[in-house]
């Protein structure tokens, strides 16, 4: 019952009357409390878990590589060597914090300078662990929540998935043309503007199976693989993840085969 509805019983009657009924505040207090369940309810749902994790990911990710590039910008006066060869963040900070690495050319230590290296590059260690956590933490709850999606396209693009649609809800309701562009908007709307080509994919494209696929035929296995990610959706939202079927290997049969 909305507060308009809740009102509108009382309009036959003039407001003193309606204020001075006990009635009315009990019905108003119960909507409220009603209204407040539901939005508590609502925020601690999966789908909001989920958009949760994925947003703090992208958050880390930006930190990590911000901080990582200043720690290589510090570092390269004690570390020229290591700073050109590992291009890995989690082994290049591995190795800043062990400190054993052998060059030929070096700046002369400085003890302050690397009393702060060493600190910065230990938060983004910390960083970097959190969120391979959270990344672990994620793929445990998509395995349960939506294991037919999880299991044909992976976790991290189910994940941008649900970054763009929000819920395992509307992901279930959206046609399969629209799962195959999600990520590609700005090229889509670049199509309807000026009539350049038309996007084939979005996050879609990182799918093992799209790279596999010959560049001829790649619209052809994203139509397919949306096809069947649309199909997932659908399975894990309205039977709850309790069908099980084979997609991921029956597309690959299709597209391989």
């Amino acid at each position: 019952m909305s507060f308009e509805s809740l009102f509108s019983a009382y309009e036959e009657q003039d407001a003193r009357t309606v204020l001075r009924d006990p009635s009315f505040f009990e019905e108003l207090r119960t909507y409220h409390f009603n209204l407040t369940a539901k939005k508590l309810q609502h925020s601690s749902s999966t789908d909001h878990t989920i958009n949760n994790i994925i947003n703090t990911i992208s958050d880390l990710d930006k930190t990590i590589n911000t901080l990582a590039k200043r720690v290589r910008t510090w570092a390269y006066p004690w570390f020229p060597d290591i700073c050109f060869k590992v291009h890995d963040i989690k082994d290049f900070c591995e190795a800043i914090k062990e400190g054993k690495i052998e060059h030929t050319i070096a700046a002369e230590a400085s003890e302050i300078d690397f009393k702060h290296l060493q600190k910065l590059n230990a938060q983004v260690m910390i960083n970097i662990q959190q969120r391979e956590e959270l990344l672990s933490q994620l793929e445990i709850i998509m395995q349960d929540y939506c294991p037919q999606l999880q299991a044909l396209l992976g976790t991290s693009i189910t994940a941008q998935l649900f970054e763009h649609a929000k819920t395992l809800k509307k992901l279930a309701v959206l046609p399969s043309s629209t799962v195959q562009l999600l990520g590609a908007e700005k090229a889509l709307f670049r199509h309807l503007k000026t009539g350049s080509s038309s996007p084939k994919y979005g996050v879609l494209y990182l799918h093992p199976f799209i790279q596999r696929s010959r560049r001829n035929v790649r619209g052809k296995a994203a139509r397919r693989l949306a096809n069947k990610a649309s199909l997932a959706a659908k399975i894990d939202f309205f039977s709850e993840g309790k069908t099980e079927l084979k997609l991921r290997e029956e597309l690959e049969q299709k597209l391989f085969n």
